[in-house]
């Protein structure tokens, strides 16, 4: 097309980060209504089960930077989303949660002492983000010392 540019977008196969999909203006199919299900279900627990490669994890980052209290500035990834539609009653819960998020996709290992270690190690991933609270008072005294005899 003379005289214009033409964009093109990528499809970010294999993506499992929210943020990198969004920046990264690749084709997003907006599933970002799991949020208000999420926030709609009095459930005390809630099991995700789907087949490999069907957007778990991509799902679960989506929630991570919707509801985490730590991600800073997120409010412009959810923007022209279907969430955002929703009103104050959804919009007010982003950012205001206590996230711990941990992706087993990563632990592929071809045996079961190699995938223990792989598993080690993204918990312990997971310690050191938040190592931090060791030193606030967000978290009371005997959480601390469980926390510190790891």
């Amino acid at each position: 097309m003379k005289g214009r540019d033409i964009v093109k977008k990528g499809i970010g196969i294999g993506r499992s980060d929210f943020k990198s999909v969004i920046l990264n203006d690749l084709y997003y199919v907006d599933k970002t209504m799991f949020i208000k299900d999420i926030i709609d279900d009095e459930s005390q627990a809630i099991l995700i089960t789907r087949p490999r490669r069907f957007g778990k994890t991509l799902n679960m980052s989506t929630l991570n930077y919707f509801f985490n209290i730590d991600k800073k500035d997120t409010q412009k990834l959810f923007n022209g989303l279907k969430i955002m539609e929703q009103g104050e009653t959804y919009t007010s819960k982003q950012g205001t949660y206590p996230c711990i998020f941990l992706s087993l996709a990563d632990v592929k290992t071809p045996t079961y002492e190699k995938m223990i270690a792989s598993f080690k190690t993204a918990i312990h991933e997971v310690y050191c983000e938040y190592r931090y609270l060791l030193d606030s008072d967000k978290i009371c005294d005997d959480e601390k010392n469980i926390l510190k005899i790891y």
